[in-house]
């Protein structure tokens, strides 16, 4: 797994909505549910609530990697997540420009 960290593959666990894993374990960005992932910073940073977000997120039907609805929980998790500024992470490796970023630095730190 380590070794899979520094060549910034992917290893295991639940991949972020907006992401998809090529053919050699990269991260690349999925084009049908990324945008929604940006545009959930833009609402929150507009003043949205969770809630709002959550809501509309789900009338757009954009599910969890796993094809749930996205919750309250799923939300935070997203809004938090440092890998949607290109920031990969394992361990103690730690790649900032190692998955293709969906959201602008400025943004994510606001939001």
């Amino acid at each position: 797994m380590t070794e899979n960290a520094l060549k910034v593959k992917f290893n295991g666990g639940t991949l972020p909505i907006g992401y998809v894993i090529d053919e050699e374990q990269h991260f690349q960005i999925n084009p049908l549910t990324a945008p929604f992932v940006l545009e959930a910073y833009k609402k929150h940073d507009e003043g949205w609530t969770m809630t709002q977000i959550r809501d509309w997120l789900n009338e757009q039907g954009v599910t969890s990697t796993l094809g749930k609805k996205v919750s309250y929980n799923t939300l935070q998790h997203l809004l938090q997540n440092r890998r949607y500024i290109g920031e990969f992470r394992f361990k103690e490796i730690v790649n900032p420009e190692g998955i293709p970023p969906i959201v602008p630095k400025d943004l994510f730190d606001r939001v």
